[in-house]
């Protein structure tokens, strides 16, 4: 283990403990003529991916990717390489998917966004409604870098 994997590990172990609780207590308070899905079991946290870094290396484990059903309701938290599969292994109909949450902006959490949003769309049965999937991010869009500052490279004569 690399000096410092340790603590990072720690931090997101405790960031999805955070997150689930927090999530928990914001969604606790009751809300008047707000419809249930039904069919999606009990409440739980569900780690679909756990593998740091964008490196795959066989089918388990795979990037970050977990899933927390609440109240009837799933929320996806990253969208690693892989999350597609591992959601339809979870027993989560795609068409159910209405929130996903991107912690940082490293292929192995946001790789398979496109596609799970694409998967998620074309499970829908025709003539079904579309429903609304919203994807949040953990910054603004526009407080990242636009682009790579530019490394000046040294030649040898």
């Amino acid at each position: 283990m690399a000096e410092g994997q340790g603590a990072m590990e720690a931090t997101r172990r405790s960031f999805l403990i955070g997150a689930a609780l927090g999530l928990g207590t914001a969604l606790s308070r009751p809300r008047s003529g707000r419809a249930q899905q039904p069919g999606l079991g009990r409440d739980r946290l569900v780690l679909l991916g756990t593998k740091g870094g964008p490196r795959v290396t066989s089918y388990a484990p795979t990037p970050s990717a977990n899933l927390i059903v609440y109240r009837n309701v799933p929320y996806v938290i990253d969208a690693g390489y892989g999350v597609t599969f591992k959601l339809v292994e979870a027993g989560l109909p795609l068409p159910e998917i209405r929130y996903v949450f991107i912690t940082h902006h490293h292929s192995d959490h946001n790789l398979e966004l496109g596609p799970l949003v694409y998967n998620a769309a074309a499970a829908r049965k025709q003539g079904s409604p579309s429903g609304c999937l919203k994807i949040s991010e953990s910054r603004p869009a526009d407080s990242l870098p636009r682009t790579a500052p530019a490394t000046p490279t040294r030649t040898r004569n």
